[in-house]
C-alpha cells in the first residue's frame, strides 16, 4: 500500500492525497508542492457521486520536504504512467481514487487481515500530526505549517499532548 505509507510520512489530508500529481514533485525530489484537493462535487451535476479538484481547505499553497521513506513509495509509483498531470495514486485503471469505496474495499479489508480493530483513516493524519507537535524540532508553528492550517489553533486543541507534571529545568531534584 505505497498510498498509506506515504499517508503516514507526509500527514496531509486524504483529498490531498489522492489529488497529488507528478508534477507537484521538484526535480530534484526534494519537496512536493500541496495545492489541491479532490472532493466530492455537490454540484446538480455531480450530486455528491463525483470528484472534482479544488484548492486545500484553507487555500493555502505549501511545499514539503520529501523524506527518504516518502521518496520510496513515490518512486515505487513513478513506473506507473508518471506523467506530469497524472495522478500519482490511482485505482487499479488508472482513474481518481474515491475514498469512500477505498475506505470500504481496501483499507477496512487491510484492518481486518492485520487482526486491527477499525480505525477511521484521518488517524493517519492524526498519528504523523501529534507526533510532530511533540517533537523539540517541529513544534507547534512547524506542526500547522505541514498539516495546511493558517493558526495554531487547532494543533492546540487537538495535537498537542495533555499538561502534565513537570519539574523546573532548575531543579536538582
Amino acid at each position: 500500500f505505497p498510498m498509506v505509507s506515504f499517508w503516514f510520512c507526509s500527514g496531509l489530508r486524504v483529498g490531498e492525497v489522492i489529488a497529488l500529481k507528478w508534477k507537484d514533485i521538484s526535480r530534484d525530489w526534494a519537496e512536493i508542492t500541496i495545492q489541491r484537493s479532490l472532493s466530492r462535487d455537490h454540484s446538480d451535476s455531480g450530486g455528491g457521486h463525483f470528484r472534482r479538484e479544488k484548492e486545500t481547505k484553507t487555500g493555502l499553497i505549501r511545499k514539503l520536504p520529501i523524506t527518504a521513506p516518502m521518496e520510496i513509495y513515490l518512486k515505487y509509483r513513478e513506473s506507473f504512467a508518471s506523467r506530469p498531470d497524472n495522478y500519482i495514486f490511482t485505482t487499479c485503471t488508472g482513474g481518481a481514487i474515491n475514498p469512500d469505496s477505498w475506505r470500504r474495499t481496501i483499507w477496512s479489508r487491510a484492518l481486518r487481515e492485520a487482526g486491527v480493530p477499525y480505525q477511521a483513516p484521518k488517524n493517519i493524519r492524526h498519528t504523523l500530526l501529534s507526533k510532530a507537535v511533540n517533537d523539540p524540532e517541529i513544534g507547534l508553528t512547524g506542526t500547522a505549517y505541514i498539516a495546511g492550517h493558517t493558526t495554531t489553533k487547532t494543533i492546540q486543541e487537538n495535537y498537542l499532548g495533555h499538561l502534565r507534571a513537570t519539574k523546573l529545568p532548575s531543579s536538582d531534584r
